[in-house]
């Protein structure tokens, strides 16, 4: 066996420094430092150490695997055609089709589900009706527990109905609130908004499912999230490894019996905020690097939105293939699925979930101190911080000191013809598509 720390010294601090300023020709050191005023943090591009091992706490993977699901979107409309696209879509490599039921919520589940082999697949249901989650019980769901979870967003329905939900599952946990942090940082939000606002949904949901009877064990249980991933390889990271250790934190302060309780299930979600319309091709990069992200970093379920899923029409069949391709590259051609941690011993991924997990706990007491992210006072307060933050990511596009290829850079000299849907929202505040900004003050 290699000894590497035989073989190879480990060289001191000022070994490091020595090096650099040789690499550096007689610049500044200070070029090696970072600020980053969207995210608001400081950083340098070099690290040598740091006193937290990256081995410790739950910024790890949560097996002995970092295998991942890969995830695709099916809108439920019409039944036997969204059927016949699950069933091409589990022959060519996806194995978590998520149902997305807010269309059709008195969908035909025979129909629907004909044919579908749930005991060896992964399967999420999208739904704002409880009726759909009781339906979907007695239909499937317990036949094949712990295959299917649901994704009811407590900000779009409420309280209430997590409220009524939690006996259904207080007997056989099932994951059936989602923390849709995705939602947040397609309006524009930054890691630290992004994780603050989680926690505190979280942690209200924690409150609701406890009141109502279960233990922290139960509770925790019944909580998955949603993550955004950015372009941003080091930030996508980092912010998902921060997540894992701050929610371990909040779980472990209601003193859990199972240590499996601190565990964090997360569903990383790459969007159309960077994605370009005119210039389709240069979006197959962007994929990539969020999904290579993701899968490093080691969430459960991986899907990406195909680049159209923005336009007024979404369905393009190379664009849809070519989503579920990356998880596969990822996995046949990289075996990133068998390496657990693959990033652990980052010196510089460490510190920025330091920074991120330090600066978003601060936000997170904020939140607290306003009596949560439910409340009028603090939901204001995050739509202010989160509107400026946007603007700053638009303005940083406009003026080309953050580049988009085809974007805002060498654009295509043969745009595709552009046709954006309406406008989605979030927690009272607009997506941003960075694009369609940009086109709409071109054309006034």
């Amino acid at each position: 066996m290699i000894g590497l720390k035989t073989d190879f010294p480990i060289p001191s601090l000022e070994e490091w420094q020595i090096q650099l300023t040789k690499e550096l020709k007689g610049e500044d050191p200070s070029v090696l430092e970072r600020h980053d005023e969207i995210e608001g943090i400081n950083y340098a591009t070099y690290h040598y150490d740091l006193e937290k091992n990256s081995a410790e706490g739950f910024r790890r993977g949560n097996s002995i695997s970092n295998d991942w699901h890969i995830a695709t979107l099916i809108e439920v409309q019409d039944e036997k055609s969204a059927n016949e696209k699950v069933i091409e879509l589990l022959m060519t490599g996806c194995d978590e089709p998520i149902f997305d039921f807010r269309t059709n919520e008195s969908a035909n589940l025979d129909l629907l589900f004909k044919g579908i082999e749930f005991q060896y697949i992964h399967t999420t249901i999208i739904t704002n009706s409880i009726e759909t989650v009781y339906r979907i019980q007695q239909s499937i769901g317990s036949a094949y527990h712990g295959k299917i979870k649901y994704a009811i967003d407590p900000h779009v329905v409420g309280l209430d109905p997590i409220r009524k939900l939690a006996p259904l599952f207080s007997e056989k946990q099932t994951p059936f609130i989602v923390i849709n942090g995705y939602g947040l940082q397609q309006t524009g939000a930054n890691a630290t908004q992004e994780l603050a606002f989680s926690l505190s949904t979280a942690n209200e949901c924690l409150g609701v499912l406890l009141d109502a009877g279960m233990n922290i064990d139960q509770a925790a249980a019944c909580i998955h999230f949603s993550v955004g991933i950015t372009a941003n390889y080091f930030y996508s990271i980092a912010k998902i490894r921060s997540l894992k250790e701050l929610w371990s934190s909040i779980v472990d302060a209601y003193s859990p019996v199972h240590s499996c309780s601190k565990n964090c299930v997360i569903t990383a979600v790459s969007g159309p905020m960077n994605k370009s319309l005119m210039d389709p091709y240069t979006n197959l990069l962007r994929q990539t690097t969020e999904g290579l992200s993701a899968a490093v970093a080691g969430a459960n379920s991986l899907l990406i939105h195909p680049y159209t899923i923005a336009s007024s029409h979404p369905s393009h069949e190379l664009a849809e293939r070519m989503v579920t391709n990356i998880s596969l590259l990822l996995k046949e051609e990289s075996y990133l699925h068998i390496v657990n941690d693959p990033i652990g011993g980052s010196y510089a991924i460490e510190q920025l979930t330091t920074q991120f997990s330090e600066k978003a706990w601060e936000l997170f007491q904020e939140t607290e101190v306003k009596n949560g992210v439910f409340s009028e006072e603090c939901a204001s307060m995050l739509q202010t911080l989160i509107h400026e933050t946007a603007n700053k990511r638009l303005t940083a596009v406009r003026d080309s000191k953050h580049l988009l290829i085809g974007v805002n850079k060498f654009a295509n000299p043969s745009p595709e013809k552009v046709d954006y849907a309406d406008v989605l929202n979030y927690f009272g505040l607009p997506h941003l598509i960075l694009e369609r900004e940009l086109m709409t003050e071109k054309n006034g």
